[in-house]
């Protein structure tokens, strides 16, 4: 019976469908969400879901030269991207990537957008700076942030 079962699900997901699925109410904040899963050593691979339900997910995959970093990582990247793109129609707004290995260089990547239309006030007069700008450093990461986007304002510099 197990190996009946089993036949099932693998011809379920071959054929497109879902047999499973995790609880959307608990998924909203991962919306246009990208996991990537990438690994070495002799076989370099980069795995990446291509649905909104992260149930079917591909793979591309190369022979690695030498080493911890992809070599073609560029490539194989592209290649999740635009499989992604296809069938969502659109590019991801978040990516989540996982990476193992001993000797992996850690990675952080920061998407920056400017908000130049974004002003801020200081909330009393002597927390300001002398032009009546909040002072450089100000960092805002509450109530006005996005909740999941994990976002913040930085006035890094005083305004003029």
């Amino acid at each position: 019976m197990s190996e009946v079962s089993c036949n099932f699900n693998v011809g379920c997901m071959k054929l497109g469908g879902v047999n499973h699925q995790l609880d959307t109410s608990s998924m909203r904040w991962l919306k246009n969400t990208m996991f990537i899963g990438m690994g070495t050593p002799s076989i370099a691979a980069v795995v990446a879901n291509r649905d909104e339900d992260f149930m079917h997910y591909l793979a591309s995959v190369g022979f690695q030269e030498h080493g911890e970093m992809i070599t073609d990582v560029m490539t194989m990247m592209t290649e999740r991207l635009n499989e992604y793109s296809k069938r969502i129609e659109s590019l991801p707004e978040r990516v989540i990537m996982f990476r193992g290995g001993g000797k992996t260089p850690k990675l952080t990547i920061a998407i920056c957008g400017k908000c130049p239309q974004t002003r801020f006030y200081p909330a009393k007069p002597e927390q300001g700076d002398k032009t009546s700008n909040t002072k450089a450093g100000t960092f805002v990461d509450q109530a006005v942030t996005a909740v999941y986007n994990f976002d913040f304002f930085l006035q890094a510099h005083t305004g003029r």
